[in-house]
């Protein structure tokens, strides 16, 4: 790499970075954006585990969970630990976080 082409992506780095650290409450996700993509991750989840476990219950593809040595219980317990994940998840979520705390009480802090 010719030098002026090296000290140009060091400087491009050093720029990029000098910016995530100012801008790091921009460009980090939130408190409540974390939340709400775990709770929807976890959801499909167990839609999922309990698709799987209602596919091992009719026999329709019981040899692949055979091999991979789930059963029914095993992707029941599943779902419902996803289901419950995302309850936890999304309750907490509703649930102020300490830095976003109301503007009102920032004020009669801040007094």
């Amino acid at each position: 790499m010719p030098p002026a082409q090296k000290r140009l992506s060091h400087d491009i780095w050093a720029v990029g970075s000098a910016s995530y650290l100012r801008n790091s409450e921009a460009t980090t996700m939130g408190h409540f954006v974390r939340l709400q993509l775990i709770g929807r991750v976890t959801y499909y989840l167990g839609w999922v585990a309990l698709a799987c476990g209602g596919l091992v219950h009719l026999n329709i593809g019981r040899a692949l969970f055979i091999a991979l040595s789930v059963n029914k219980r095993n992707l029941f317990e599943l779902s419902v630990i996803c289901f419950l994940i995302c309850m936890a998840s999304e309750l907490r979520a509703l649930a102020p976080h300490k830095s976003e705390a109301p503007s009102v009480i920032r004020r009669e802090a801040a007094a």
